[in-house]
């Protein structure tokens, strides 16, 4: 016993001194502090004063004796508490735009619109943009992709054909036609106008629902037949929720992506920016007094942390099992 004990341990020790797995464990670990250490440092951060980061660097923990700590009631224009950043963007930050397009087909007209908005504003908008639209990316595709792969007619091929051709091929200036678009059918600058964008099909998911569904057994769908449930009720009450272990996913992604995407909202909704945009502004705005690297840092932070919290949250759900289980072969 001792012998095979032995022997097995000069073989793990032999697979660990390999030149190979020693460059794979180098090279993820440094990974995972490129990862961990600016989430850290800008934490870190977030709780310093403007002279407290100028006067002992950018790598010193805060000193909390720049703050006042003994007021009872804090006055956050001054910096008096060390979450003066957080409480300063929150309460006071303000951006002031103005856009103008022209909308219509055949009549057009010119629209401008002045808004001034705060942080509050800002973060409303991107939950209702992240949590609508990451549900809706993630709705289209499961429902083509089940009806699709269930239903075999000549629809379900060209749909398939059409979106491995979509994946498969550059588009050049679809966003632009697209934007031109939504100005003429009167629905740019809408929440309707880029829920309906949000709400399609032709990606990558179309064609993960098209296998899981297609590998799924038919047995599922005759026994509840049997029962007299209807074909939609088979889809909605037994099929879909199959999948729902990778629709979450789907949804989390795509939440992500939408939490910090500035971009569209920038060119679809002009007046209903995310709170990317903000963090956006603020990292191209002059350093002033309220405008230093720790209050930016923090609205960073406040941009980063609710998706550090749903990925903590949500980790044991996305590892759950993908596999159909419940049937007897």
């Amino acid at each position: 016993m001792k012998n095979y004990k032995s022997a097995g341990t000069r073989l793990a020790l032999k697979k660990l001194l390999n030149p190979l797995f020693l460059a794979m464990f180098i090279f993820l670990c440094a990974y995972t502090v490129s990862v961990i250490f600016p989430i850290a440092w800008g934490f870190m951060t977030s709780f310093k004063e403007r002279v407290d980061f100028a006067s002992r660097g950018p790598l010193a923990w805060p000193d909390l004796s720049f703050w006042d700590l003994n007021k009872g009631i804090p006055q956050y224009e001054n910096y008096d508490h060390p979450f003066g950043n957080y409480t300063k963007i929150l309460f006071d930050a303000e951006i002031k735009t103005t856009s103008a397009w022209y909308k219509g087909f055949i009549h057009t007209e010119r629209v401008v619109k002045r808004v001034t908005s705060n942080m509050g504003d800002y973060i409303w908008n991107t939950i209702l943009y992240a949590g609508v639209a990451s549900v809706l990316r993630a709705t289209g595709p499961v429902i083509c992709g089940y009806l699709c792969s269930r239903y075999k007619y000549k629809c379900s091929s060209i749909i398939y054909t059409y979106v491995v051709i979509v994946m498969i091929t550059p588009i050049v200036g679809g966003t632009t036609a697209t934007l031109n678009l939504t100005k003429q059918l009167g629905i740019f600058d809408s929440w309707f106008g880029l829920f309906i964008r949000s709400f399609g099909f032709g990606s990558m998911y179309f064609l993960v629902f098209y296998g899981f569904f297609e590998s799924a057994s038919g047995t599922y769908a005759e026994a509840a037949e049997i029962d007299g449930a209807s074909q939609f009720r088979v889809m909605v009450t037994i099929y879909i929720p199959l999948a729902m272990t990778m629709v979450g996913t789907i949804v989390l992604l795509n939440f992500v992506a939408a939490w910090n995407d500035y971009n569209t909202a920038l060119m679809f909704m002009p007046t209903h920016l995310t709170l990317a945009y903000a963090i956006f502004h603020f990292s191209n705005t002059g350093a002033t007094e309220n405008d230093s690297v720790p209050y930016r840092i923090s609205a960073v932070m406040i941009l980063a942390i609710p998706v550090l919290i749903v990925f903590i949250l949500l980790k044991d759900k996305l590892m759950g099992n993908l596999s159909l289980g419940g049937l007897k072969e």
